[in-house]
């Protein structure tokens, strides 16, 4: 049987980090392991019952603690799956992203990502821009795909293949790390997913966004916030989050 290992990188995530947890022990139903990196929040006493912790003692940022949380998966897991902590996933979510991936034979593969009223950020992505003389990507001119339509005006166009896909959800084969590596630390928090696509494009490794949908709050992490403030924004997210899939589910339906 195929497994999975999710990679996690949390600074700071008090009030979105308990919910995907939730989420990914509940809704996935192949074997998996879940590794969390730290990037050294202020408290940590919110990062419980985890498989695998990775600790900093700095903020390495995003992209060397996603290599850190990839240098720590199984080497017997199928997939690798980088999800950000304010991403929720639904019950069918994580098997449409793997059966989407085996079905067309993909190396890298995402979601569809919504806000909390059905409308699209991200299906997918168009244009890398170009490099510097740097050799880093400018990446000017990129566009994500059906931003800003309702969901429900685009779910028959997927899954599709397209040029790249966000790192909030973000599948790795174990056949692509194996040949194309890891992240670029070059990019030590932003791009290092479109040069990752990029690299894989160039070595003819397909990439898809995948008809899963998932819910993205894309809020920043909140450490100043006192204790009563997180359960309020939690218990609020919450509500956003069953409403966001009560609808999906009546979507679906259709």
């Amino acid at each position: 049987m195929k497994s999975i290992s999710y990679i996690i990188v949390t600074h700071n995530s008090q009030v979105h980090f308990p919910s995907v947890i939730d989420n990914l022990k509940l809704y996935t139903k192949l074997p998996y392991e879940i590794i969390v990196v730290d990037n050294d929040s202020k408290c940590t006493s919110y990062i419980k019952n985890i498989d695998k912790i990775i600790k900093n003692k700095e903020n390495l940022m995003f992209t060397p603690a996603t290599n850190q949380g990839l240098a720590a998966a199984s080497p017997e897991s199928d997939y690798l799956i980088l999800i950000n902590p304010d991403v929720r996933i639904g019950p069918n979510s994580i098997e449409k992203l793997i059966n989407d991936t085996e079905t067309l034979d993909a190396g890298i593969a995402g979601a569809i990502l919504c806000y909390p009223d059905l409308k699209v950020q991200h299906g997918g992505g168009e244009g890398y821009g170009k490099k510097s003389t740097a050799d880093i990507l400018e990446l000017t001119g990129n566009a994500h795909l059906n931003y800003s339509k309702q969901l429900h005006e685009i779910t028959q166009q997927y899954p599709l293949n397209c040029q790249w896909i966000t790192g909030a959800v973000f599948l790795i084969t174990r056949k692509t790390l194996i040949k194309i590596g890891p992240l670029d630390e070059k990019y030590t928090h932003y791009k290092s997913d479109l040069e990752y696509c990029l690299r894989a494009h160039d070595n003819n490794i397909k990439i898809i966004c995948s008809s899963a949908v998932c819910l993205h709050f894309h809020k920043k992490s909140t450490p100043r916030k006192q204790m009563i403030q997180r359960l309020l924004s939690r218990i609020r997210f919450k509500l956003e989050e069953k409403r966001f899939f009560k609808a999906l589910g009546k979507l679906e339906k259709k």
